[in-house]
């Protein structure tokens, strides 16, 4: 497995729960400020959640079923992978982890 897929998919599984924590955290905050737009709020938390685990997933897809182009716009830093999925994982995990 390439060091990128290693390191992003440890990165991911390391910082879950501090994620976890700070999304429960949100979802209070949510609740306490704007209790008629909780489930709005809470889809939008989903959303994020699922876009951080993207890369993580994409990553694993691509090592599993090696598909070539996948592989290489992962690993080569192609622009539409890399602000789409990359970016925002990264992003998320230094949030997480300089919020815990």
């Amino acid at each position: 497995m390439p060091w990128v897929f290693w390191m992003s998919t440890m990165l991911f599984l390391a910082s879950l729960p501090c994620y976890l924590d700070i999304g429960w955290r949100l979802t209070v905050t949510f609740k306490i400020l704007a209790p008629h737009r909780t489930a709005q709020m809470r889809l939008l938390l989903v959303v994020i959640s699922l876009w951080y685990a993207a890369f993580p997933l994409a990553c694993q897809i691509a090592y599993r079923l090696r598909p070539t182009g996948l592989v290489n716009s992962l690993l080569n830093g192609h622009p539409a992978s890399d602000f789409t999925l990359a970016y925002p994982c990264w992003l998320i995990v230094i949030v997480a982890g300089y919020n815990v």
